[in-house]
């Protein structure tokens, strides 16, 4: 019990489904075009996942910013204490995610620590370590991220 009454919150929706129109007022305060459609909307890691692609089970996503993510889209809903679990945009797809909300800084780390003389030809350093990593295919030498957090077993050792 959280003692908020229930007329306080709203219904619960798709981030797809509309909510409302952009009354008069608003769109006074806001230069928004009066009748706008207004959605549910998404948080910015489950709409980056979408556009970056990521629309069916087993799909990954590793995406640096200030925050760090690793997501996997799933059809099974596995809680895990370790894990942030979204639905995703799609219906029946999940999204279990790994965040490090000042991840991005590790780059930085990974920057100063193996690649502060790194020989760049005038290139910024991350460009650089992009166009290396570009260089090898993804899952070179068999590397892997295993989805352990789905219920999966880890090959042996």
């Amino acid at each position: 019990m959280t003692g908020v009454p229930e007329a306080a919150v709203p219904p619960k929706i798709g981030s797809h489904e509309i909510l409302g129109k952009v009354t008069p007022e608003a769109a006074a305060a806001t230069g928004l075009a009066e009748g706008t459609p207004v959605v549910g909307g998404a948080a910015d890691m489950i709409a980056s996942a979408l556009g970056a692609g990521v629309t069916k089970s087993g799909d990954v996503l590793l995406k640096f910013g200030g925050a760090v993510d690793i997501m996997t889209a799933t059809d099974r809903v596995v809680p895990d204490a370790r894990l942030y679990l979204d639905y995703h945009l799609i219906p029946g797809l999940y999204m279990p995610n790994g965040c490090m909300s000042t991840g991005g800084s590790v780059l930085n780390w990974f920057v100063k620590t193996f690649a502060v003389n790194a020989d760049t030809r005038g290139k910024l350093v991350h460009a650089w370590l992009d166009e290396k990593a570009a260089e090898r295919p993804a899952g070179s030498d068999d590397l892997t991220i295993l989805p352990y957090f789905l219920g999966e077993k880890t090959p042996a050792a």
